[in-house]
């Protein structure tokens, strides 16, 4: 999920906000190569699943998490109030990015409660000793 989380964001920012393609192969074509190389796996896989990232270590994963928030937080800094309001074409809606902010705060507190009932779920399976 934390991938997931880090994808989005990028997605909407660089292809929604700021207007470029996304590509299965290429993930964000237009988003600056320091913010891809922390994106290694495409968003999703060729039956349409989110691609599974298993073995990378919890610090990796916030790291990424860190560095693409730095770089939303940095355009968002710069844009003017009316630009935050102004309505850009997505895949079948027009979005500002003011309802990309609130989009992405509501998707992120959906997956912050499954992550936490899967760690719950891992601690009460650890502390059975399975």
């Amino acid at each position: 999920m934390l991938y997931h989380i880090a994808v989005f964001e990028v997605d909407w920012l660089y292809v929604d906000i700021l207007g470029g393609d996304y590509d299965m192969d290429h993930r964000i074509p237009n988003c600056p190569p320091e913010i891809a190389a922390y994106l290694p796996y495409p968003l999703i896989m060729e039956d349409r699943s989110y691609t599974p990232v298993e073995g990378e270590l919890l610090g990796t994963h916030l790291e990424r998490l860190s560095v693409i928030r730095e770089a939303f937080l940095e355009v968002m800094g710069g844009m003017s109030l009316t630009d935050f309001r102004t309505l850009r074409p997505s895949d079948d809606e027009m979005v500002s990015p003011e309802w990309v902010v609130e989009h992405l705060s509501q998707h992120e507190a959906e997956h912050r409660g499954q992550i936490w009932e899967a760690r719950v779920a891992a601690e009460a399976k650890a502390e059975a000793g399975d």
